[in-house]
């Protein structure tokens, strides 16, 4: 996935206890790596608390939203669960379903910058 500095993605599971979906947004910012900014569920369960300080609790509907978090993380480790937890990266439109490829691993996700090179190099 090539993701620009600025533009989110979002990492979505079922939850192992209430069986809801959580949805955890990420932002790409050059310097920090990647940063937690926003989850959202739909009741508080087990381990969905609200860190002091830490974003602000917003009812959308359905949904309790934590915005604002802007949790510097640069990387984190994912333990990927199996097909019924459906650990999935939402990108523009797009899924990759992590459990069906890499379910039981310890999975890095992190920004590697790449150099591209110009259209002259491809020539």
């Amino acid at each position: 996935m090539n993701l620009p500095y600025g533009d989110t993605f979002t990492l979505r599971y079922i939850h192992s206890v209430d069986h809801a979906p959580v949805f955890e947004v990420f932002r790409a910012v050059r310097g920090k790596g990647l940063v937690l900014v926003e989850t959202y569920f739909q009741m508080f369960g087990a381990g969905m608390g609200h860190w002091e300080g830490h974003g602000k609790i917003v009812q959308d509907g359905r949904w309790i939203k934590i915005k604002d978090i802007n949790q510097p993380l640069g990387c984190f480790l994912l333990r990927v669960g199996t097909p019924g937890v459906d650990h999935t990266i939402l990108y523009h439109g797009e899924e990759w379903n992590l459990s069906e490829k890499a379910a039981g691993r310890l999975v890095e996700v992190m920004i590697a910058e790449r150099d591209y090179g110009t259209a002259q190099d491809a020539k």
